[in-house]
């Protein structure tokens, strides 16, 4: 447990973070005679300063300016100290839910961090939360999750109703284009008889 906490507060410590990677590019641009195409002696734009990162499967950047360079330089060097740390911190959790059981890992875990925010922001625990375990905030996260759950499910039921209104409502407008065409059909099936009497009577 010594370790998580050291890590925790590692991770708590870190600071603003930002995916990738700085570059410095030299562009040359769709200008026809411009310096930066010069047979003899090229000079292309730049610098640039370009932050390179991966969002969801797919390559992306993003420009930079060179006065921001050495802040989200730090800040990407945050980024891949997280990335490793909250590896470190899973591996640690899998270790004590062995030896604590996942509840009990969990617990311990929420109780570290809370004690390592309140070190952060240069307080001390309130003696009230030391008798304050996992176990309430774990029911806190239940209800949480119960009250989603309920919102979720109120959403699709209504979502499914009005699907079932407007297919009714489309359903109804076909039935009463059916009837209109039998009321049609059996007039004019009245007006054919009415005719075939008359050419019988003659």
């Amino acid at each position: 447990m010594k370790k998580l906490k050291m890590l925790v507060r590692k991770l708590l410590d870190i600071g603003a973070i930002l995916p990738g990677s700085i570059s410095r590019q030299f562009n040359v641009c769709g200008m026809s005679g411009c310096r930066c195409k010069d047979k003899k002696n090229p000079r292309k734009h730049g610098p640039y300063f370009q932050l390179s990162y991966g969002a969801k499967g797919k390559s992306s950047s993003m420009f930079v300016k060179e006065a921001d360079t050495v802040m989200a330089g730090r800040m990407a060097e945050n980024y891949k100290r997280f990335r490793d740390l909250t590896i470190e911190i899973g591996f640690e959790m899998v270790a004590l839910s062995r030896e604590k059981g996942v509840d009990g890992a969990a617990r311990i875990y929420n109780e570290i961090l809370y004690r390592e925010k309140m070190r952060s922001i240069g307080r001390k625990p309130e003696a009230q939360s030391k008798k304050e375990d996992g176990e309430e905030k774990e029911r806190k996260l239940e209800r949480s999750s119960m009250i989603e759950k309920k919102r979720v499910e109120t959403r699709d039921i209504r979502a499914s109703r009005s699907k079932w209104r407007e297919e009714a409502l489309s359903l109804r407008k076909k039935l009463t284009a059916l009837e209109d065409r039998l009321e049609s059909a059996e007039n004019e099936k009245s007006l054919l008889g009415l005719g075939l009497k008359k050419k019988m009577s003659h």
